[in-house]
C-alpha cells in the first residue's frame, strides 16, 4: 500500500515563452504530476486541474484557462 503522498515539485521555472519546468520527482513509485492554473497571480481556490505530466515539463501555449 503507498500512501504517503509524493514531495512538492522543486524548482518551478519558465523554460521560454511557452514552457513550465521543474526537477524530476525523487520518489521511485511516482507516476505523474497534476498541472493546475489560475487567472489569479497566485495559486487558490480558483485555481483549475489543466492536465496532467508524466514528464517535468508542460507546453502552455494556447488557451489553456478559461
Amino acid at each position: 500500500m503507498d500512501n504517503i503522498p509524493p514531495s512538492a515539485p522543486t524548482n518551478l521555472a519558465f523554460d521560454g515563452p511557452a514552457a513550465l519546468c521543474w526537477d524530476l520527482a525523487p520518489e521511485p513509485d511516482f507516476e505523474y504530476h497534476t498541472v493546475y492554473g489560475s487567472t489569479s497571480p497566485v495559486l487558490d481556490a480558483t485555481a483549475i486541474r489543466i492536465d496532467y505530466s508524466v514528464i517535468p515539463t508542460y507546453d502552455i501555449s494556447g488557451p489553456q484557462i478559461v
